[in-house]
């Protein structure tokens, strides 16, 4: 591509903003054919003079790549004039990060995800100092890694490990976290300690009315607050009475703003209703769940029957969707009856715009899981036909080609 001398000229001398967005990715072996990447960011890095900047850095997970050092040196020389950063952890892991404290005074957003699974560092003390940062992202760290951040300006958190047993350290971090973000918007952490532990010791709750958005599943953090404004809340796998918690959370909180509730792999129980009860405004609610009992079934069915006879509850309710898995516990799913297809009926024509089933089985036929007769079946079909969203299907786990869709 040729461009005139006064551009060329005007774009490296006199526009430092468009050379402050820089992408590195060691895993797409671009640079490997590059004559000389590390001169090259050099001479980005100058063009850029003094503008904020804007980093993708992607690091090998499989061994540590030609320069990939020497250009993560060249970026960590200008941390003081680091905006933004996604950052993904390889070879070397976090030492990367150790020459970075104290000196990321401009962070406002940060994104670090590690490679490499299972123990980590039980400390980076990379992000302590970040006076401005407002979004922090965390993927992969170990069980008991502590990531410590600046708190004044924090607005999101969150630690996107999967479900893991955490020491109580991490449970008195995070309520430190909360207790000192007073901007604080978004928390997620899917954490539990163990039964028995420190962490039961439940202290006066936390009123947080600045967030929005909770995700979580330890029943002593849900004891430990209150959000008079959550618009959306993700309880995730819990071994005791999570909805039980949650409840009383709502309840403490007289929070009646809840809009979206979704519930992974949680057995639902008689709290439900009452959680619904304190949701007058909730659009969303979707379940899934790695494992169905009859007890869920259950529960399900007293959600339907009360959403058929009872208008007043959650009204203004428009999508419901299930992700279930039914292996050795249950092989057929209740709920799906005549009296969910006059529930879906009836609520459509005030609310109700979807209805989704996604169910996985280990049973070869899975023409047999269904509690419904051909009539239901035909209402659904013309509940479709007219316009509603509705869909209901089965797989085998083990063949996902294998499926019946039955609406």
């Amino acid at each position: 591509m040729q461009v005139c001398r006064s551009w060329r000229f005007t774009s490296t001398s006199m526009c430092p903003s468009i050379w402050s967005k820089i992408d590195i990715n060691f895993d797409y072996n671009k640079l490997r054919g590059k004559r000389d990447p590390v001169s090259m960011l050099r001479s980005i890095l100058l063009r850029s003079r003094q503008h904020v900047l804007n980093i993708k850095f992607h690091m090998s997970y499989r061994e540590e790549e030609p320069f990939q050092s020497a250009m993560w040196g060249q970026l960590a020389a200008h941390a003081e004039r680091w905006l933004k950063i996604h950052v993904t952890l390889g070879y070397q892991e976090v030492s990367h990060l150790a020459c970075l404290r104290g000196r990321l005074v401009q962070l406002e957003k940060c994104y670090v995800e590690r490679h490499r699974k299972g123990p980590g560092p039980d400390l980076i003390d990379t992000f302590e100092y970040t006076p401005k940062l407002r979004s922090m992202t965390l993927i992969g760290l170990g069980p008991t890694t502590l990531v410590p951040v600046s708190y004044a300006n924090l607005e999101s958190f969150q630690d996107k490990r999967e479900e893991w047993h955490a020491p109580d350290a991490i449970h008195t971090h995070f309520i430190n976290l909360l207790c000192r973000s007073p901007k604080l918007t978004v928390f997620r952490a899917l954490y539990r300690c163990d039964r028995g532990s420190l962490a039961d010791a439940v202290s006066a709750r936390v009123s947080k009315p600045a967030i929005t958005y909770f995700a979580g599943c330890e029943e002593t953090l849900l004891r430990s607050l209150s959000l008079p404004q959550l618009k959306q809340a993700v309880l995730s796998q819990s071994a005791a009475d999570c909805l039980g918690d949650f409840h009383d959370l709502l309840l403490h909180s007289q929070c009646h703003a809840l809009a979206k509730l979704s519930i992974n792999d949680v057995r639902l129980n008689e709290s439900l209703l009452p959680i619904l009860r304190l949701s007058p405004v909730l659009l969303s609610l979707d379940i899934s769940a790695r494992d169905w009992f009859i007890s869920d079934d259950d529960s399900v069915q007293s959600l339907f029957r009360h959403l058929l006879e009872s208008p007043e509850l959650v009204p203004r309710l428009e999508s419901i969707t299930f992700d279930l898995s039914l292996f050795d516990e249950l092989d057929k799913v209740y709920f799906f009856n005549h009296v969910m297809v006059e529930m879906i009926e009836v609520r459509r024509v005030s609310s109700l715009r979807t209805f989704q089933v996604t169910s996985t089985f280990t049973k070869s036929d899975v023409d047999t899981f269904c509690d419904w007769t051909d009539d239901d079946l035909r209402q659904l079909y013309k509940i479709k036909a007219e316009g509603f969203n509705v869909g209901i299907v089965a797989y085998l786990y083990y063949d996902r080609e294998e499926r019946r869709i039955y609406v």
